[in-house]
């Protein structure tokens, strides 16, 4: 409304090997056409790329390509940074329930590796990423997903009770 994106610098920044990969390794064209839209709005990008260090006016990061790392510095007057899933501390205190960042591991019947009667969806869950990344980077968790998996564990909690 003020025209002012032109006296901005935009950088985006993303763990995914690729802009578009979005954590699946690709969606329909989005390999292409994503890069191509930030481009046309003059916003810079990075892939492969583990954040390091911010202060209120820097970024510092390492970019990984392929056996060759490389570190570098981004000035920022406004940064919005988004972490990686992680799930509550609490649930890495019982064995085997969670991953060392608390997620709890599941079975494709959304039920705990370790215990029958656990049932856990959504943001709390571990999801296997879609393929090995040089730098780490997990599947996404969109609504209609968690709805799946809410829907998922809701029909097996009622199996299970069914069943004893």
């Amino acid at each position: 409304k003020r025209n002012k994106r032109d006296s901005v610098d935009i950088t985006f920044m993303t763990s995914e090997p690729y802009v578009g990969h979005l954590g699946l390794g690709g969606v329909g064209g989005s390999q292409a056409e994503l890069p191509e839209i930030l481009a046309k709005h003059n916003i810079k990008t990075f892939a492969n790329v583990r954040i390091e260090g911010m202060t209120a006016s820097e970024v510092k990061y390492t970019q990984v390509e392929m056996l060759r790392e490389t570190s570098g510095v981004v000035p920022s007057d406004f940064t919005m940074f988004i972490p990686p899933f992680a799930g509550q501390k609490v649930w890495t205190g019982v064995a085997g329930l969670a991953s060392p960042n608390g997620q709890i591991l599941v079975d494709e019947h959304m039920r705990a590796l370790a215990f029958d009667s656990i049932f856990a969806i959504g943001a709390a869950v571990r999801l296997p990423a879609v393929e090995t990344t040089p730098v780490p980077t997990g599947a996404p968790k969109t609504g209609f997903m968690i709805e799946s998996m809410g829907t998922c564990a809701a029909q097996n909690i009622r199996s299970q009770i069914d069943a004893e």
